[in-house]
């Protein structure tokens, strides 16, 4: 076995069920223990105020060639102990810390989410789609704005509702609450992302006859009412983090990780829905190409960068 070990520091979600995100970063490390014989170790935090005693705990013992850390909560730490340890070499997932010893792995959510509001509009029957998200921010705009821009794209007369809840992660109540007064408006396929909330979009579609984006997985919970899943792989930038330390290759800074590098995916399980037809996923796979070819330029990150976006654009996939 090599002589290097590496250290993670998971997100507060735990390991096994709820704990998908986390699961993706064990995937990319077994994928790296697997490839290059490195040792590894983790931890798993209860809250927020754990990730910097971990954090220290990992860097302070001298034994990793890597410390890394997944969770937006865990930056102001990372910061600190990063200043800390100058000649500890970090990795940071979703989480960020400007410093000379940090390599930071941005995800790029908008190629996947212009792709999947297509699909959702190719997919609809009534002309409109919606969105649910957890709370209003920045790195949720980047989805919805994208998500709308390219439902639009593909079907200029396409209406998107989206909605923001008041909390991270809604009950399953909140969400089926909310996606119901989606579909009671008309419409008929919601792209899901409220983490325990999606399976209340999940029963609202059920009940109505209706339609979901899953996430993460999330088809096999009622693969007649989920199209597909818009899929996240943290694994392969976490897997990349420890083949450049290996390969004393390590880069301080930020590389951004989008759906052209493998982070992000649509997957229509197998067997697909019955509406996911082999013409549908040609037309996917092209305008998936188009995306990651740049063809676009830059995808909408804000409400108001919709409406600019689309007049530069123009469709060649009206239906």
């Amino acid at each position: 076995m090599s002589d290097l070990r590496v250290a993670m520091v998971f997100g507060s979600g735990g390991l096994g069920a709820g704990g998908y995100y986390n699961e993706m970063g064990l995937k990319g490390l077994q994928q790296a223990q697997a490839e290059f014989d490195v040792a590894f170790d983790y931890r798993l935090p209860e809250g927020d105020a754990d990730f910097e005693l971990y954090l220290r705990e990992l860097a302070q013992s001298g034994k990793y060639a890597l410390v890394a850390v997944m969770s937006f909560g865990a930056s102001a730490g990372l910061s600190r102990v990063a200043a800390e340890f100058p000649a500890q070499k970090f990795a940071a997932f979703d989480a960020r810390a400007d410093k000379p010893n940090v390599a930071n792995y941005a995800s790029e959510p908008k190629g996947v989410s212009f792709l999947a509001g297509a699909a959702a509009a190719w997919l609809s029957r009534t002309g409109k789609v919606g969105t649910l998200f957890g709370t209003e921010g920045a790195g949720y705009w980047q989805w919805v704005a994208s998500y709308t821009a390219g439902a639009r794209y593909v079907r200029s007369e396409v209406e998107v509702l989206y909605e923001f809840l008041p909390v991270y992660s809604p009950t399953p109540e909140q969400g089926e609450a909310t996606a119901a007064k989606q579909y009671d408006a008309g419409v008929d396929v919601i792209m899901a992302h409220l983490d325990l909330g999606d399976r209340g979009i999940f029963a609202a579609a059920r009940q109505r006859g209706k339609y979901a984006l899953g996430f993460n997985g999330e088809r096999s919970l009622d693969p007649d009412h989920i199209l597909f899943d818009v899929t996240r792989h943290l694994e392969v930038s976490v897997y990349d983090a420890v083949k450049r330390v290996v390969e004393s290759k390590f880069e301080a800074g930020v590389t951004v990780w989008g759906m052209e590098r493998g982070q992000y995916a649509l997957e229509f399980g197998s067997p697909p829905h019955p509406l996911v037809t082999p013409d549908f996923l040609k037309r996917v796979e092209a305008l998936k190409a188009e995306i990651n070819a740049g063809k676009f330029g830059a995808l909408p990150a804000r409400r108001d960068d919709i409406q600019p976006f689309l007049k530069t654009q123009v469709s060649s996939r009206e239906l």
